[in-house]
């Protein structure tokens, strides 16, 4: 499966695609090939990426805060 690593700006108030993506300005954020994105602690993400559930998040994009 391909991926892309995308730094993010340390500033919040620049993180437009972070946003759009999860719908929060923290990282880190995981943005699918439909647009939308998962964002969690980084330890959950982990957990959920090794038990193979990475997916059951996608299309699950909070509504901006």
């Amino acid at each position: 499966m391909a991926f892309e690593v995308r730094k993010v700006p340390l500033r919040r108030s620049k993180r437009a695609d972070v946003i759009a993506a999860s719908g929060q300005e923290l990282a880190p954020t995981i943005e699918f090939a439909d647009g939308t994105g998962y964002r969690a602690d980084g330890k959950e993400m982990a957990a959920e990426i090794r038990a193979g559930r990475l997916f059951e998040h996608r299309g699950t994009t909070p509504e901006p805060k």
